[in-house]
């Protein structure tokens, strides 16, 4: 039986751009631009093969807005990152509690 998560040469091609566009602009890139990058000049095409890519999970859409999309890896990366950034957050509240108990304000 095929793998239905396996890409297309189109689909790696496309989510590739993408990764590289994202890392380099810190944004997702337009339906245009991903078709300009791959040499498409169908916007339609382009977004069949984003379509297909958030189906197989490869692409996470964030929003409604047109580059509200990010690769499942950099989505998964940001909310470890959050978690991360929130465990912190509370061991910090926690420290500064005993420290002020400890100088007694």
């Amino acid at each position: 039986m095929e793998n239905q998560n396996k890409l297309s040469k189109r689909q790696g091609e496309a989510l590739e751009f993408i990764q590289r566009y994202q890392a380099a602009n810190g944004y997702a890139p337009s339906i245009r631009e991903v078709g300009k990058g791959m040499g498409l000049s169908s916007s339609s095409t382009v977004h069949a093969i984003m379509a297909r890519l958030q189906q197989k999970g490869y692409l996470v859409r964030e929003g409604k807005s047109p580059r509200a999309i990010r690769s499942a890896e950099a989505h998964q990366q940001q909310r470890a990152d959050i978690a991360t950034m929130k465990h912190h957050d509370r061991l910090l509240v926690a420290i500064f509690g005993e420290l002020r108990e400890a100088v007694g304000d």
